[in-house]
């Protein structure tokens, strides 16, 4: 059977990007904090935090250079999903944690150690970069991501797009995005349209 490609981001869907930069910045930067749990709520970190634009951008990058960005724990029913996933799918990660080394690096570690050596590609971009050129380099798959902005990237290139609901993103709506509540609702989606192929594939041939 041919394996579907399956494109996934990384924070916000597989790892918790938000709960690893508040401990950094509670660490590190204790006069920042406010109440976080209003984070998932903000539409841009910045203004619940307090920070310009460039001050934001540095904080994450720090945070993207120090060792605890190897260490984002994985979101809830992620690593079961992929699991189920990976026999039936070609996955990669298309994330935009930083293209230097030191950031690259501690990407990849973490991906490792929490889901194993089942990506075929960990493409990781400059923050500051979109990814429709990446998307479209795939030959037309599913596509999972967090911001809705990116969602439509994978719409464009062709991709079945699903949106990781999040509070953030609740005000965006759009008939070729499929909101889903995990990666777990994910592989249920993907593996039931793999089934159906299949059935409708088996009954072709016994006629």
């Amino acid at each position: 059977m041919h394996k579907p490609n399956l494109l996934l981001d990384v924070d916000g869907v597989l790892l918790n990007w938000l709960a690893g930069f508040e401990e950094f910045l509670l660490a590190h930067a204790p006069h920042l904090h406010k109440d976080f749990s209003g984070l998932e709520e903000a539409h841009d970190l910045e203004r619940l935090l307090g920070l310009t634009t460039s001050q934001m951008d540095e904080w994450v990058a720090r945070f993207h250079m120090h060792e605890d960005f190897s260490k984002l724990q994985a979101l809830p029913g992620a690593p079961q999903a992929i699991r189920i996933l990976a026999p039936w799918c070609n996955m990669s990660c298309i994330t935009a944690s930083g293209s230097n080394l030191t950031s690259k690096h501690a990407r990849h570690t973490n991906l490792k150690n929490i889901f194993g050596d089942v990506f075929e590609q960990i493409i990781c971009v400059d923050r500051s970069v979109d990814k429709p050129e990446h998307l479209s380099r795939f030959e037309p798959g599913y596509w999972v991501e967090d911001q809705p902005k990116n969602t439509l990237m994978g719409v464009t290139a062709g991709h079945e797009s699903f949106l990781m609901d999040a509070l953030y993103n609740r005000g965006f709506h759009h008939a070729q995005v499929r909101r889903v509540v995990n990666m777990l609702e994910v592989a249920e989606i993907i593996l039931s349209q793999l089934h159906s192929k299949s059935l409708l594939g088996a009954q072709s041939w016994s006629k």
